[in-house]
């Protein structure tokens, strides 16, 4: 006595091929007692055949496709990463899949997502839930060589048949781009702003030593520049005036060297340039400036304040080297010096009128 089972394919009268199960029964072998079921499966092995052909096609994509797809069980163990894990992060995929969740998140990170987890599991134990419920993140990744890289996390629950959670299935994009763009539009913003607060500034005062030190406060607050400052000259190019903010008393000492006819190397640079001069790394560039330990690793930007060929001073700031080289900075750098080089040049008029006033009304009283 014994049984067996197997599948095997049949050729019915019509010429139709069919799968078919057949559970064989041996009653009893010698008396020839050979009982054989047979059973139809063509149904379900082309359900079986769809399904292991969709498998394939979405491993073949999951395996392809630029986004890392990753799919970690109700304790957060990884079941399965994509090889696109390795230009995201570094690893390999056995790396990344031995790896636990505190291990590649931040800190914050981890602690954003446990949070959020629990949250989703709360919602689990409702008895109104959405199961097609899916969430969006952004969060921070350790790569393998110990930076940082910003992703965007969507994730949804993997149910069983009784639509329980039994996995969590993620899709991770690197948004490193797209962050750097976010923080491109602020700047820009932030820089339209100072322009807008500068012209409306210097569209009120009258005084230059007024003027070119609410421009600089201006800047800073508007702007966020580590610091700034502005030097007034005269037609021989000697020092009339200054100004700055965010430097206090360490700026005395590049004065006080200009007015003993010692031009700082940044002026020599700003004169030379019709554009905007830019010095990379400060601290190492300028060894000898007494703001040399100010600048930190910044870059300097100097433009001439010029207008109608007569430069009536110098404008420099020190800015953080992530967008100091923008064109739309380098732009806008340029129109502030030219507002405030035509406000100078406004007030200078302003005075020759004056005067000739001053002088047409002695004239007239002596007549």
């Amino acid at each position: 006595r014994g049984s067996d089972r197997f599948e095997t394919r049949h050729k019915r009268k019509d010429g139709k091929i069919i799968d078919v199960e057949a559970n064989v029964n041996y009653i009893d072998v010698e008396e020839g007692q050979i009982f054989v079921f047979l059973h139809d499966i063509t149904e379900r092995k082309q359900v079986e055949d769809k399904l292991r052909e969709s498998e394939r096609q979405y491993r073949l994509l999951a395996e392809n496709a630029g986004d890392v797809i990753w799919t970690v069980d109700m304790n957060m163990r990884p079941t399965y990463i994509s090889p696109s894990i390795t230009r995201l992060l570094g690893y390999s995929v056995e790396e990344a899949t031995a790896k636990t969740m505190e291990e590649v998140f931040t800190p914050a990170s981890n602690e954003v997502a446990m949070r959020v987890l629990a949250e989703e599991l709360a919602v689990e134990n409702m008895e109104q839930k959405d199961l097609s419920r899916s969430r969006v993140l952004e969060l921070e990744l350790y790569r393998k060589d110990g930076s940082i890289v910003p992703v965007e996390i969507g994730y949804s629950f993997l149910r069983d048949a009784d639509a329980q959670p039994t996995e969590i299935l993620a899709i991770a994009r690197d948004i490193t781009e797209r962050k750097h763009q976010e923080a491109k539009i602020g700047h820009l913003n932030q820089l339209l702003h100072a322009v807008f607060n500068v012209s409306e500034f210097i569209a009120k005062e009258t005084d230059p030593d007024r003027l070119i030190k609410g421009v600089c406060d201006t800047l800073i607050e508007a702007r966020g520049y580590h610091h700034v400052w502005i030097a007034l000259l005269d037609k021989s190019g000697s020092l009339m005036a200054a100004a700055e903010a965010g430097l206090g008393e360490d700026f005395l000492p590049v004065v006080e060297q200009w007015q003993l006819g010692r031009l700082p190397a940044c002026a020599q640079r700003i004169l030379s340039h019709s554009e905007v001069a830019v010095t990379r790394d400060m601290a190492s560039s300028c060894t000898a400036c007494p703001l040399a330990d100010k600048y930190g690793s910044g870059n300097a930007l100097g433009v001439r304040l010029e207008h109608e060929g007569v430069v009536y001073g110098l404008l420099s700031i020190c800015a953080a080297s992530l967008y100091a080289e923008d064109e739309e900075e380098l732009s806008l750098l340029l129109r502030i010096a030219g507002d405030i080089a035509f406000a100078l040049h406004s007030i200078e008029l302003e005075k020759q009128r004056r005067r000739a006033v001053d002088d047409l009304v002695e004239l007239t009283n002596l007549l």
